[in-house]
């Protein structure tokens, strides 16, 4: 018997010291009566220090009364084994975390303890923490991307909805993650189908594809560009990149897809292209010549006018009978070099009058407009400009070309009448069917809010958001009464005004309107706007629309002429002394101002400051017009790098003088 015990105590003590683990025996008290050798590598302490002292004392004290309480319920219940982790600190001073395993063998008289299996879990641990960092640090990068995101897996349910998508969809995440059967399309096609995101697993779904305007896919990436006719109740156009998710040994676990709304993107294209049908029908009906040459004097482009005053027949005839200008077209070639000089020292030519050679041989006089186009370099990329023909007498032939173009200022007019007067008459027609069917939803929606106090739309209580709902129908109103008075002025400015437009106004509305249209754009480019409003102002017989299109006008512009990081506007509105100036309007800015010279200009018809395509030169001409009919006028004073003030003084009107 003797021998089988110490034969059992030999085989004992040849496992727990060949053990990797630790073996811990405590007795009731936990102190500890024995450990394995392996205790010293794992923690840094030699058995010998260990045993006779309280292995609680090992345990952080954060972690000890847990400790306390698993141990002290294993001896009363006589539990078989009591898993529990807990960390400790190493001999060295670092901290550890443990994971063991005990057994109540106290009752055994072999034994006579408690025992207990630990091992060292840090490095797994510290993987696990790593592991859920990472994925809330994904989570994270996820929900706060600029673009609408989501994510499904490869059993195609949604595991990530982030904010940008709850805000383009109106569905919130809690309602979306965990759903499968296509339910992420719903809130795009109202029904359940595939999408681009979909095209991970299915590369040849022809349906999926066929929903897109267009499509690229190379390799992972698939980016397309779909028409969705009823998001959150508008028609958007979407822009989507998807990709496949795939684990570390490259087997695809799901996929993500980016949305971004780029419905402005496709207004504006669309405007652009528009534009530029309007702009290369005046291009080729201009009655002035217009140009685009390169550095070595190549036509690159001459429109019909310009043709004509050389005597051609169309562009192309010139075009491929000059192939060099300073051969076959200055009547002096070193005029060439004087243009071409002036060019290089301020960028531009205005009115300059040069002698040129027609088809025939003829001498023509022409007054040159131009200015030289480069690239980010600085290096010249071609010039381009306008020549009207001034051979027959220079003076009387200006006056006579300015004409010409007032006339055809005025068929430009009563085209674009006829071309926004159709839409806005149709917008105009459909406001109050609009409105009606706004206040039989609001009705509905009234209901609904009632039984649900916090009801948010937009960011907005639902009481903020019917108010708001019915201001936007009461701006698109005014906004295409707006259109019709500014269409009818168009066709009226080089008219003599009557009284017809003019009523009893309250000027504070006037510029209230003309500054909430163009707020936002003046927001743009300027810091501080400010509106100074004297109390008490009058209301007058004016024209309501000439005045707010004024205000907008000379707003805008110096919106354009901001040029300092403390850019500043102030609008002034302030009574006169007299009956005849019984309003006085003042726009100040501290933009880049105008000499002399340009300040005798700004009322003339088609002179800008503007770059090529940045204005008409009409805006001011029009609106001076529009004041003088008023019987009112436009003062300026200005000073190049300190800003501009613009004066409006408007006398009382008696209509029935």
């Amino acid at each position: 018997m003797e021998r089988d015990l110490k034969n059992t105590e030999s085989y004992f003590r040849a496992v727990t010291e060949n053990s990797s683990d630790i073996i811990f025996i405590v007795d009731a008290g936990g102190i500890i009566t024995y450990t394995s050798p392996s205790v010293e590598r794992i923690i840094g302490y030699r058995p010998d220090e260990l045993i006779g002292t309280s292995g609680f004392d090992l345990i952080l004290p954060d972690d000890n009364p847990r400790a306390m309480e698993d141990f002290a319920r294993a001896l009363l219940t006589k539990e078989a084994a009591i898993p529990n982790a807990f960390r400790i600190r190493h001999k060295d001073g670092t901290e550890r975390v443990m994971e063991g395993i005990g057994t109540n063998l106290l009752d055994n008289p072999i034994v006579a303890g408690f025992v207990m299996n630990v091992r060292d879990i840090t490095d797994r641990r510290g993987a696990e923490e790593a592991l859920l960092a990472a994925n809330r640090r994904l989570h994270d990068i996820i929900d706060f991307l600029p673009d609408a995101t989501f994510a499904i897996d490869k059993e195609r349910k949604v595991i990530a909805w982030n904010q940008a998508i709850e805000r383009m969809t109106g569905v919130a995440a809690a309602d979306m993650v965990g759903r499968g059967d296509y339910e992420y399309s719903l809130p795009f096609y109202g029904k359940r189908q595939p999408i681009l995101i979909d095209l991970v697993f299915e590369r040849g779904d022809e349906n999926a594809t066929a929903k897109y305007t267009s499509i690229d896919i190379r390799g992972n990436i698939m980016v397309a560009e779909a028409y969705i006719p009823f998001l959150k109740g508008k028609e958007a156009y979407l822009w989507g990149k998807a990709s496949a998710l795939r684990d570390v040994e490259g087997n695809l676990i799901g996929a993500i897809e980016s949305i971004r709304d780029v419905t402005d993107r496709k207004v504006v294209e669309e405007a652009l292209r528009q534009s530029e049908t309007k702009f290369r029908a005046i291009f080729e009906n201009a009655t002035e010549g217009i140009f685009q040459i390169a550095p070595d004097g190549t036509f690159l482009s001459v429109n019909q006018a310009f043709a004509r005053i050389f005597g051609y027949a169309s562009p192309e005839e010139l075009i491929y009978n000059i192939r060099y200008i300073k051969r076959k077209m200055y009547a002096h070639p070193e005029d060439r070099n004087r243009i071409r000089r002036l060019l290089a020292e301020t960028g531009q030519l205005r009115e300059l009058e040069c002698e040129f050679i027609d088809k025939q041989g003829r001498k023509i006089w022409v007054a040159i407009n131009a200015h030289s186009i480069s690239d980010a370099t600085g290096r010249t990329l071609h010039y381009e400009g306008t020549v009207t023909d001034i051979t027959k007498g220079k003076i009387l032939e200006r006056q006579i070309i300015h004409q010409e173009k007032l006339a055809s200022l005025g068929m430009l007019v009563s085209g674009i009448a006829h071309e926004i007067n159709n839409p806005n008459n149709f917008i105009t027609f459909n406001i109050p069917i609009l409105r009606d069917y706004v206040g039989e939803l609001m009705r509905i929606a009234d209901a609904y809010a009632d039984r649900h106090p916090d009801y948010e739309l937009f960011g907005m209580t639902y009481s903020e958001f019917r108010e708001d709902i019915f201001n936007l129908i009461e701006n698109i109103e005014h906004g295409t009464a707006r259109i019709d008075g500014t269409v009818r002025k168009l066709q009226e400015f080089s008219r003599k005004k009557n009284d017809e437009g003019r009523r009893l106004g309250d000027v504070e509305e006037i510029v209230g309107h003309a500054v909430a249209l163009c707020r936002t754009q003046i927001g743009r480019t300027v810091k501080i706007f400010e509106v100074e409003m004297a109390p008490g102002l009058p209301s007058m017989c004016t024209d309501a629309d000439a005045l707010e299109q004024t205000l907008i006008n000379i707003l805008i512009n110096a919106s354009h002429a901001a040029d300092k990081e403390e850019s500043r506007i102030t609008l002034r509105v302030a009574g006169g002394d007299s009956w005849e100036n019984r309003i006085i309007i003042e726009i100040e800015d501290n933009g880049a101002g105008m000499d002399q010279e340009t300040q005798n200009s700004i009322f003339k018809p088609f002179f800008t400051t503007k770059p090529r395509g940045k204005g008409t030169g009409l805006g001011l001409y029009i609106a001076n017009n529009l004041i003088e009919a008023l019987g009112g006028v436009i003062e300026v004073e200005s000073e190049p790098g300190r800003g501009s003030l613009f004066r409006i003084i408007l006398p009382e009107i008696n209509i029935n003088g």
